[in-house]
């Protein structure tokens, strides 16, 4: 039997909005105290700790977890933990050579790294960091 949409609960769910005037208010403000972890991080303890903070708040890290079947015996699910990568979508990105994804690779090194370091706390422009990144 399908449900009919009517129901007050279903109404709010498709019509629900965000509040744009108060996200636009409160800015970053409500990222402050993560965000303040982060900078505060000053040697691989602070680093890890602050990966910790962050997974538990749901934001991506340095570690990424998810939940999966259990590689030695598959009727059972487990959470993993693995290393999260620097933000394409797979290896292939990284070592194909084809003209389409050498052009991603090069628009993700010059333009996506560079900008998204830049916004590191007003540090610099991020020039030449993203290039570093990737060779890294």
């Amino acid at each position: 039997m399908r449900r009919r949409l009517g129901h007050t609960k279903d109404r709010r769910l498709l019509f629900h909005r965000p509040d744009s005037a108060g996200i636009e208010k409160a800015g970053i403000s409500p990222l402050q105290e993560q965000l303040n972890v982060i900078d505060e991080a000053k040697d691989a303890r602070d680093i890890l700790n602050a990966a910790a903070l962050l997974t538990t708040t749901g934001t991506r890290n340095i570690i990424g977890s998810r939940v999966g079947q259990d590689d030695k015996n598959s009727s059972k699910m487990m959470v993993q933990l693995g290393q999260s990568g620097l933000g394409l979508p797979n290896r292939d990105y990284y070592f194909k050579t084809d003209a389409r994804t050498t052009r991603i690779r090069l628009d993700y090194t010059h333009k996506h790294l560079p900008a998204m370091l830049a916004y590191q706390a007003g540090r610099g422009t991020g020039r030449g960091r993203g290039q570093r990144c990737l060779q890294y």
